[in-house]
């Protein structure tokens, strides 16, 4: 048996995606005080829930049917679009993104957590040096 001593890819995603977050916190509240600190970590609250939501699921579902990985992604991924749009509709028609939140700083968080959690998905997957094929057939040929 071998070891890595790369992270899981979820796991780096993750911390990177807190780290993120909380960088956009810190610089929510320094430019506009409580409700830029709010926003942002709402933002990234929500944006961390959603992306760890799905690629639990994917991991889950591969591990049990590595066949199954595509279609539950794709699956994942429009029930994540609906929650997120379902999530920022019901926000907007309430009263905190005017009184609360700055919205500014809560889109920047969804952002900024968005192309952190991806970038690092993709370079530990990389790294981690598991082929296509292997996780697309479930196996090596």
């Amino acid at each position: 048996m071998t070891t890595s001593n790369h992270l899981h890819p979820l796991a780096a995603a993750a911390a990177a995606g807190v780290a993120a977050g909380v960088l956009v916190v810190v610089a929510g509240a320094a430019v506009d005080g409580s409700a830029g600190a709010a926003g942002a970590a709402v933002g990234a609250a929500v944006t961390l829930t959603v992306f760890a939501f799905g690629a639990v699921s994917v991991d889950l579902a591969t591990r049990i049917q590595p066949r199954s990985g595509l279609l539950v992604a794709l699956v994942t991924y429009a029930l994540q679009v609906v929650v997120l749009v379902l999530f920022f509709a019901r926000l907007r028609q309430s009263t905190l993104l005017e009184d609360t939140l700055d919205p500014r700083w809560l889109a920047a968080s969804v952002v900024v957590v968005t192309l952190t959690w991806t970038a690092l998905q993709i370079v530990t997957w990389h790294r981690g040096g598991t082929p296509v094929r292997t996780v697309a057939t479930g196996g090596e040929r």
